[in-house]
């Protein structure tokens, strides 16, 4: 809220995205007459699948903001787009100029290609006026998000460190009294023990359960600093002053973890749709139909390496126990900046 609230700041203050775009009717909430804003509607759009309290959730919002910020005058509308139907939808959208205040945007998800087209706005100067509450938590994170100087996304606060390792079902490795301790070498290979056994015997249960290419998160955060795309600087066996810039599959720990993935298919520990495009690992899951997940983790305390525990998100997300055993512990990144933000859309 606190972000939404911080960001709306500057919509409200953007000359591009005035008063006159809001909506006939919007309530004017109790105590902003005294502003002299007219009422204004920030449109929020980000992805999500279909959520049915969304509408709960956008009035709370509104609730708050009107009681708490009632000199912004204004209200928020919630607009998810759906994962699948994300880049046409947002693409589309800029085209024709439709109405986007607040819009989701990172690195993966085409942050590089809006601001290329000119899709979003710079926010430099609407940051020095409107800003100084978000330059006071965010002021040493800009730079990543900036393209030719300027500054084109807020950094959520999100990612500024974390973990990758995997999830287990907890009820299968009771079963099987998995020994975990050979995973404190932070190795993903140490898995595949565990692997054959759910394999031979656990008829449709799929060891490892994978989006895509399934040890990319895992490979990514330890070896390297993601720029964009491809392009990455080596965090591995490299002085600290070394940012020369390489292709990320040009290096001999993404060809190790590559073999092993085609093995491990091979083998059918990976199930065979991990290819599909928008495929949600976490639904087989929650079905009963996977044991493993290799993923970002849950920040819980006194992590370590390879030392397992129950994760509470993860098993929210699965609607079963589920633990989670970290294989590095991530440190600060350019990708991480740029992996969860907000940005204004330029209006037409």
């Amino acid at each position: 809220m606190t972000s939404l609230v911080l960001t709306s700041a500057l919509v409200t203050g953007c000359g591009g995205n005035n008063a006159a775009n809001s909506p006939a009717g919007t309530a004017q909430p109790g105590g902003a007459a005294s502003s002299g804003l007219k009422p204004y509607e920030v449109v929020m759009v980000f992805p999500d699948a279909p959520q049915n309290d969304s509408q709960r959730v956008q009035d709370a919002m509104n609730d708050y903001l009107k009681k708490t910020y009632p000199e912004m005058n204004m209200t928020v509308k919630l607009n998810p787009i759906d994962w699948g139907a994300w880049s046409d939808k947002t693409n589309l959208m800029m085209a024709s100029g439709d109405k986007m205040d607040l819009l989701f945007t990172a690195d993966w998800l085409g942050f590089q290609q809006q601001v290329t087209k000119g899709g979003l706005l710079p926010l430099d100067e609407l940051l020095a006026k409107y800003g100084p509450d978000i330059e006071a938590v965010e002021k040493d994170y800009h730079g990543p998000a900036k393209r030719g100087g300027k500054l084109y996304g807020i950094h959520t606060h999100q990612e500024l460190g974390g973990a990758q390792g995997v999830y287990l079902n907890k009820e299968l490795v009771d079963k099987y009294n998995f020994d975990l301790t050979a995973l404190k070498s932070g190795k993903v290979e140490e898995l595949e023990p565990m692997l054959q056994t759910i394999k031979e015997n656990e008829p449709g249960i799929t060891p490892l359960v994978a989006p895509s290419f399934p040890l990319e998160a895992y490979y990514s955060s330890t070896n390297l600093d993601s720029i964009v795309s491809i392009a990455a600087i080596n965090t591995v066996g490299t002085a600290a002053d070394d940012y020369t810039v390489i292709n990320s599959y040009t290096t001999p720990r993404y060809m190790e973890l590559a073999k092993l993935t085609n093995k491990w298919y091979k083998a059918g520990y990976i199930n065979k749709d991990a290819l599909t495009p928008g495929l949600d690992a976490w639904k087989k899951i929650q079905a009963g139909k996977g044991f493993a997940f290799v993923s970002d983790m849950d920040i819980i305390a006194d992590m370590e390496i390879g030392t397992a525990a129950v994760s509470p998100n993860g098993s929210i997300k699965a609607g079963r126990e589920m633990l989670q055993v970290p294989l590095n512990i991530d440190r600060l990144q350019t990708g991480k900046m740029t992996a969860t933000m907000y940005a204004i859309a330029k209006l037409r």
